[in-house]
């Protein structure tokens, strides 16, 4: 059977100089890590970063490799999610929070010399955002339901 596993792929280079791709699964939406144990990646290891929904997730992933040396990713669907690797290889994550509650699509992440996350994305209230995490985590450690981007934590692009 033909399926779209693989869809929104993005791939880094770890510390470890080996490939990290995260991509859609097509089975409930689920954004995927694979990370390659060799040069090859004829071995790998494989983690969910999404739990399965019945919505539309796991679309438009984008990844990026914080000063720690620690994977963060995020992905939309249907709103915008952000989350933090606490493995080099995606086995422990913070699980796919949500960044922002409010439908949008097309993320990108980077990190700052800071070292704090921003993460440019669009609304599809036709806005463009930008937010800036408070910190390293970008919310990791935030209770369960409460979204990462407070009012003052985003801004819309003028």
């Amino acid at each position: 059977r033909a399926t779209s596993a693989g869809r929104y792929t993005n791939v880094k280079l770890g510390r470890d100089g080996l490939p990290l791709v995260l991509y859609n699964r097509d089975r409930g939406g689920i954004v995927r890590a694979q990370h390659c144990a060799d040069s090859a990646c004829a071995q790998r290891t494989a983690a969910n970063l999404s739990a399965p929904t019945s919505g539309s997730t796991g679309r438009f992933i984008d990844l990026a490799m914080a000063q720690n040396g620690l994977p963060l990713a995020v992905w939309a669907g249907p709103y915008i999610h952000l989350a933090l690797c606490t493995t080099p290889d995606c086995a422990a994550s913070s699980g796919g929070r949500v960044l922002h509650q409010a439908a949008g699509a097309y993320p990108s992440i980077a990190i700052g010399d800071d070292g704090r996350p921003r993460v440019a994305y669009y609304l599809e209230t036709g806005a463009l955002q930008l937010a800036t995490c408070a910190d390293p985590l970008c919310c990791a450690n935030k209770p369960s339901g409460v979204p990462c981007c407070a009012a003052s934590q985003c801004f819309p692009f003028k």
